[in-house]
């Protein structure tokens, strides 16, 4: 069995005990040879970016990638771009290869 992991921070938003449920991560990194033996290069984003951009549609977050059951929609992203190689926008979290190569950034909300 292949497992993916990654570390994570979480903080909560001292908004009570019913949070805003927003959330960042870091969901593609550039030049990273997956399971697969596929690597994704900046820009592999780009057009589907702006597609999705310039619609009326949500932009789902789904559980574990399941598109086969609605119930696996969790949540929306609420903004979404590409990370070039030592942008300074780069989360302070993320990790050295991550801040090396860049990455899919996304603030969603579940």
């Amino acid at each position: 069995m292949n497992v993916k992991s990654a570390p994570a921070r979480f903080k909560a938003d001292g908004g009570g005990t019913e949070g805003s449920g927003e959330f960042e991560a870091i969901v593609s990194v550039f030049d990273n040879v997956d399971s697969w033996g596929d690597v994704v290069v900046p820009g592999a984003f780009t057009e589907t970016i702006k597609a999705w951009q310039e619609s009326p549609d949500t932009l789902p977050v789904l559980w574990s990638h399941r598109m086969d059951d609605p119930g696996f929609n969790i949540g929306a992203v609420i903004d979404i771009k590409e990370l070039a190689p030592g942008d300074e926008t780069l989360p302070e979290w993320v990790d050295p290869f991550v801040r090396e190569h860049g990455g899919l950034w996304v603030k969603g909300v579940i």
